[in-house]
């Protein structure tokens, strides 16, 4: 693990060939040192570092080293969405190109609320219901449909404009009515992902929901999980107490 980061960090190496400028910073590579040994060590860790010092390349590297090595999986949990998104469109398409020159293929995924993707039966019968009605409803849910069915859009975060939340919520897979769901179900395409990846990116609600689901119904959201990144650690510890005592 270390000479991987060695060659990651040092000048002329991974980074340097990915990142303009780039430069070694002694904090972020100590970060990834640590993360990488308690990895191998399966130890514990608690890291602190200031605004700029590239934690989240400084952890992520090392995790997905480790994740693709042994084929286990690594959550990796923030507080909010903005930062997941961050994460997911930024820094670990960046890990993805390090791990190919180490000829290694990283696959990772982005899981959110059910709230925040589409259900297919739920648009389907919205559609119906507003078929010819000549409404802003209707012209917002048609095109919803086209992106749907043509480019399989099912992310509210990706439709590329705003929907109002009283009419999203009638669309959402949100308390779907459909109990055999198709392959074509967001939610189902997400746990078949899910299964796949060697790095699950989501937030503090979406984590500690799942630990409510494990305890009370026996069930799951996350495949099997042995290794977690928690960030902004007080605000997940605020997280978990109002998730976990409320249910």
């Amino acid at each position: 693990m270390q000479s991987f980061i060695e060659r990651t960090f040092k000048q002329g190496g991974h980074l340097s060939k990915i990142v303009a400028g780039y430069s070694p910073r002694a904090p972020q590579i100590h970060i990834s040192s640590k993360v990488g040994e308690c990895l191998v060590e399966e130890k514990h860790l608690l890291c602190e570092a200031g605004t700029g010092t590239g934690k989240s390349l400084g952890y992520l590297l090392p995790a997905a080293k480790w994740a693709v090595q042994n084929n286990k999986k690594v959550i990796i949990c923030t507080h909010t969405i903005p930062l997941m998104n961050q994460i997911l469109n930024t820094e670990l398409p960046r890990v993805s190109q390090i791990m190919q020159m180490e000829n290694m293929n990283l696959r990772y995924k982005l899981i959110k609320g059910k709230s925040h993707y589409l259900c297919r039966s739920k648009l389907k019968n919205l559609h119906r219901e507003l078929e010819n009605s000549n409404t802003r409803e209707e012209e917002i849910i048609h095109k919803i449909m086209i992106l749907a069915e043509q480019e399989n859009v099912l992310d509210r975060a990706e439709l590329g404009f705003q929907v109002e939340d009283q009419l999203w919520n009638r669309i959402s897979a949100s308390f779907c009515p459909v109990k055999n769901k198709s392959g074509e179900c967001a939610l189902e395409l997400n746990k078949v992902a899910l299964k796949g990846a060697h790095i699950i990116v989501t937030n503090h609600a979406y984590f500690f929901n799942d630990l409510v689901l494990r305890k009370k119904q026996a069930m799951e959201i996350f495949p099997l999980m042995m290794q977690l990144s928690l960030t902004k650690l007080m605000r997940s510890r605020m997280c978990a107490a109002m998730h976990l005592k409320k249910k």
